[in-house]
């Protein structure tokens, strides 16, 4: 880069406040929220919308709370918002942005696009529009990237304004690049997260994930007991922007990996019927260096006592199976209640995080549970909280 384009960058990508919408799962954003005030992100003035928290602030905090939040599904930055009706102001107006601030010239751009009660509604048409005309601007402004780059805009046009938008995350942030192999209908990273968190997981009492499958609760659990923030195995997308300073990024994770701390014994304890998957779980164990924290067995959940683990009472995380898996709605349900009737006879004293699409009724759990409606993938689910006693 010639340094009058580095000069560019710096005036007005790297120094300028930016826009970023953090987007998450229905009925996570109060979390979120939380998550952005607090340490070791410090981002003050976060505003919770539909879908997600939108705070204001540099790169750097972009990159920031990439790094660190749970509950978020992506971090897009906002490029520019104005009124358009029809495809001649849309080509005006989407040609007057410098794209070549937020994009190379050998991009592969992705432009995904939302409509509602807009004169322009033609998804596909919109985006090869937005597409044709920034290769226009790039071929002429632009500058080439060092390697194949993948980018993604997200444009939402409500009513007759128009958001244009750049994912700073790449691949969803709830993929934290720590399983070797997934499992049938594994629950998301994000949500275990939104689970152990509204639960009261605090990263110092023990936690039993007794039908752990892939292992999102006992990961999740391990990298918040050793302070290991979410996005430290993977890669983002804002790591190939043209404004993306190596050493910006390197010093952020130098910061957050002083905070990581070993553990002297096994906090978080795995089991899993299936032998397959538990090794699968002890491979991740050991790749990502959670061995000092986590542990994992090869036994069933009704076989199991939380005694063989730990003498210390903590918390209990479950997702069992559900669907097709294990029969149909009224075998779903006497799974699930002979699985309440197993944690209060092994687990009283204990705290809850369970997901399931079963929605109890007033007498199926005899203790105090607060329930959470969400959705994973498109099925509503329910999760519960509370103390088995």
């Amino acid at each position: 880069m010639d340094s009058t384009f580095e000069k560019r960058l710096k005036r007005r990508m790297i120094g300028q406040e930016k826009t970023f919408f953090v987007a998450v799962s229905p009925g996570f954003e109060s979390v979120c929220e939380q998550e952005l005030g607090a340490s070791p992100l410090g981002i003050k003035g976060g505003r919770i919308q539909k879908g997600g928290v939108k705070f204001k602030g540099r790169l750097t905090d972009c990159y920031s709370a990439n790094l660190h939040l749970r509950t978020a599904t992506r971090i897009l930055m906002r490029i520019d918002d104005f009124a358009c009706t029809n495809f001649r102001q849309l080509t005006k107006k989407i040609g007057r942005t410098d794209w070549e601030l937020y994009l190379y010239k050998n991009t592969s751009v992705d432009v995904r696009v939302t409509t509602r009660n807009s004169r322009l509604y033609h998804s596909a048409a919109i985006g090869e529009r937005i597409r044709d005309t920034i290769g226009v601007h790039l071929d002429k402004n632009g500058i080439d990237a060092p390697t194949v780059v993948r980018q993604t805009l997200h444009v939402r046009l409500n009513g007759d304004r128009l958001t244009i938008s750049i994912d700073s995350s790449g691949d969803p942030l709830f993929k934290r690049g720590l399983k070797v192999h997934a499992a049938l209908a594994p629950i998301r990273e994000s949500h275990a997260a939104f689970g152990l968190i509204k639960g009261g997981f605090n990263g110092e009492a023990p936690l039993i994930d007794p039908m752990s499958g892939s292992g999102s609760f006992s990961l999740e659990a391990a990298m918040m007991a050793k302070l290991i923030p979410t996005g430290y195995f993977r890669q983002f997308a804002f790591m190939v922007w043209p404004a993306f300073k190596p050493h910006h990024w390197e010093y952020i994770k130098k910061k957050a990996r002083e905070r990581i701390k070993d553990h002297a014994a096994p906090l978080i304890f795995a089991s899993e019927a299936d032998s397959v998957a538990c090794e699968r779980l002890a491979s991740s164990f050991r790749q990502n260096n959670l061995t000092d924290v986590a542990t994992v067995r090869c036994v069933d959940f009704f076989d199991l006592r939380p005694s063989e683990f730990t003498a210390r009472k903590g918390m209990v995380a479950l997702n069992p199976p559900y669907g097709h898996r294990i029969g149909d709605q009224e075998q779903s349900r006497s799974m699930h209640i002979r699985l309440i009737q197993k944690l209060i006879m092994d687990y009283q004293g204990w705290n809850l995080v369970l997901f399931t699409p079963v929605k109890f009724r007033a007498n199926d759990i005899p203790f105090k549970v607060r329930s959470f409606p969400i959705f994973h993938g498109g099925l509503q689910i329910f999760l519960y909280t509370g103390c088995i006693r």
